[in-house]
């Protein structure tokens, strides 16, 4: 009781995490991740009374998931996660994109888990680098773009 009592006190700071995309090993290194949200679409009910009453639609699925965005210092050129995106876009005629799962861990201090999140069948459907300029003196980004089947937040 008392422990997840100080769990819950506990906010974890942003800038620990790490990125697992499957069957890569040592590509986990990002500096930024985007895309952990999704949308719920609903309808409002005309009923009276004073509170507001919604309802899911019958049509197409009510959930829509952001596109997840990975952000990395430019990767070498045997970079397995450059060359699926590299790969994905040679094999468009022949409707092969293969996806693979994705899993976001926050961690703590000490490096353990705090929150999972999982990604399914996920491809690139977007890859690019950060502008150059001659008069900044910081990092060349590359940014991976993701479509995806959804998320489950599991821990």
């Amino acid at each position: 009781m008392l422990d997840d009592l100080l769990f819950d006190a506990y906010i974890p700071p942003v800038f620990y995490f790490s990125v697992y995309v499957s069957g890569f090993l040592g590509e986990t290194s990002f500096t930024e991740v985007s895309g952990l949200d999704y949308t719920i679409a609903t309808e409002a009910l005309s009923e009276g009374g004073s509170e507001a009453t919604y309802q899911v639609p019958k049509s197409a699925s009510p959930v829509t998931y952001s596109d997840l965005v990975l952000k990395r210092g430019i990767a070498s050129s045997a970079s397995q996660l450059g060359l699926w995106c590299i790969n994905c876009t040679q094999n468009l005629t022949s409707n092969s994109i293969k996806s693979k799962d994705i899993t976001v861990t926050l961690l703590n201090p000490d490096g353990l888990p705090v929150r999972v999140w999982y990604f399914t069948q996920a491809y690139p459907v977007k890859w690019s680098v950060d502008s150059f300029n001659s008069t900044e003196n910081k990092l060349a980004i590359e940014t991976i773009t993701l479509k995806h089947g959804g998320f489950t937040r599991i821990l």
